[in-house]
């Protein structure tokens, strides 16, 4: 049911509050406003940043996306 929940999220625009470095190099990471963790390739952002994400693929745990 998780993962429906997660693949239910591609496609939409959420805001993302960033929260430190991705796992990838040139990633951040962060929590969506329904705290779902979400990682972008890092366009500039700043930890504390928040801006809004267009959802581009679903993990068991995490989103992944680009800055809208």
């Amino acid at each position: 049911q998780a993962a429906q929940v997660m693949a239910g999220m591609v496609g939409r625009e959420v805001g993302v509050l960033f929260e430190k470095p991705g796992r990838m190099p040139g990633q951040m990471a962060g929590k969506s406003d329904h705290l779902h963790a979400v990682h972008v390739e890092n366009a500039g952002l700043v930890q504390g940043e928040l801006a809004q994400v267009r959802i581009t693929a679903a993990g068991p745990n995490s989103l992944s996306g680009i800055l809208a």
